[in-house]
This record gives structure tokens, C-alpha cells and sequence, in this order.
């Protein structure tokens, strides 16, 4: 299964090692992410740190074994969707992530509840993913 994978699920994996952090590293999953997801992720480390009890050096090492498992897209190679993307997610900082998933044709993969209150875009939380794959498996 392919899905664009929102910052806020990387996020979740780093801070608690849980089926979030699971699915990431499930061969049947294919993850695709904007360009600028592990700089955001970046800005965030000092919480990310906080919140998992992890050092700032522990958190690179972890960072770098995630980063393999998901493809990194630049943004010329969906920025002809910005636009359709804006006019889709009700949060401005998604619509690269809504760009992605129209270029890919893809659903994302994010907790963000909000993001669901559109209806042209498909959007799974951790949960709906699990569900998914496991009906895969079968």
C-alpha cells in the first residue's frame, strides 16, 4: 500500500516506539513524504526529545534508520497540485501533503482529525491503516 505519510505520525514513532513505528518499517507499506518533512521534524526535536526521553544525538540515530523506509519527493514534482491541494485542506501547512497525494494519487496517513472534515481527499489515521493492512495479510 502507498501513502503520503504526514510529519505528525513520524513524530508519534519518534516520541513513543509503538504500531506507528511498526508500520513504518512493514515491508508492505511504501511511504512517501515532501521534501521538507525531516527539517519540520528538525524543528521540533527539543520536544520530540522532551517527550520521549531520548537525547538529541539518540533521536539522529533513530531519525537515520527511519528515513530509508520512506521516499523523499521534492516539490517540483508536485507543485503543479498546490493549487487543488489548497483549495482541498482545511490546513494551509498540509496542502504539500495534499499536493503529494494528488501527484501520487494516493491517501495520506495522518492523525490530524481535522484533515478528515474534507471529503476529496482521502485521509487514514494509524488505526484505519492497521485495519487496512491486516485485511491485505489475509
Amino acid at each position: 500500500m502507498r501513502l503520503v505519510v504526514d510529519s505528525n505520525v513520524i513524530i508519534s514513532a519518534l516520541i513513543k516506539r509503538s504500531k506507528t513505528l511498526e508500520l513504518i518499517f512493514d515491508d508492505e507499506l511504501e511511504l512517501f513524504v515532501p521534501e521538507f518533512v525531516f527539517e519540520e521534524i528538525e524543528h521540533h526535536i527539543e520536544y520530540i526529545s522532551r517527550r520521549s526521553n531520548l537525547s538529541k544525538e539518540e533521536l539522529a540515530l533513530f531519525l537515520n534508520s527511519i528515513k530509508p523506509k520512506i521516499t523523499i519527493v521534492p516539490a517540483e514534482e508536485f507543485m503543479q497540485h498546490l493549487k487543488e491541494a489548497a483549495e482541498t485542506s482545511p490546513d494551509s501547512g498540509d496542502i504539500p501533503y495534499f499536493a503529494l497525494c494528488k501527484r501520487l494519487d494516493v491517501a495520506l496517513w495522518s492523525n490530524d482529525k481535522w484533515l478528515k472534515r474534507q471529503t476529496k481527499m482521502t485521509v487514514l489515521s494509524t488505526k484505519e491503516v492497521v485495519s487496512l493492512l491486516s485485511k491485505t495479510k489475509r
